[in-house]
């Protein structure tokens, strides 16, 4: 399955309540929406992850169990051949960019808690989002910026 990630988002560092960056993918008839921490050059726990084309696969997580994770094999810093301490990226539930160690949620809704923008209801989403990817073992995710278009 081919899935099309578009940011629509992306708060400035640092920020107060902490933005994030912000998108949306749609799964069959399923709208889901991401957050992922703001922009820091791809370092590793800290920034979002480039916009380019990843693979998605299964992984088993200490922390999360099996979830799916993505790899870029063409991104610099982003695979495990390059050395680099980043070379992937898992999906996992959390509502709140600052919960966040690199990794991209998804939300059934857009919101707000503890004065910070959110994703909502995390969990239903992610059983939402693994349900539709289940009958496959891997999967493309495409991260690119939503285009704006004007009448």
């Amino acid at each position: 399955m081919i899935l099309l990630l578009e940011r629509f988002c992306y708060g400035p560092k640092g920020a107060r309540g902490g933005r994030g960056t912000f998108g949306q993918i749609v799964l069959n008839d399923v709208v889901l929406y991401t957050v992922e921490q703001t922009w820091d050059g791809n370092a590793p726990f800290t920034s979002c992850l480039p916009e380019g084309d990843y693979r998605l696969v299964q992984h088993d997580s200490p922390k999360f169990g099996r979830r799916w994770h993505l790899i870029a094999d063409g991104i610099v810093g982003l695979t495990q051949a390059d050395g680099a301490p980043r070379y992937a990226c898992l999906f996992h539930a959390a509502n709140r960019a600052s919960a966040l160690a690199g990794c991209i949620s998804p939300g059934v809704a857009l919101g707000s808690l503890v004065s910070e923008w959110a994703v909502l209801d995390s969990r239903t989403a992610l059983d939402r989002f693994e349900f539709a990817l289940s009958s496959w073992t891997e999967h493309e995710l495409h991260i690119l910026p939503r285009r704006v278009e004007w009448p």
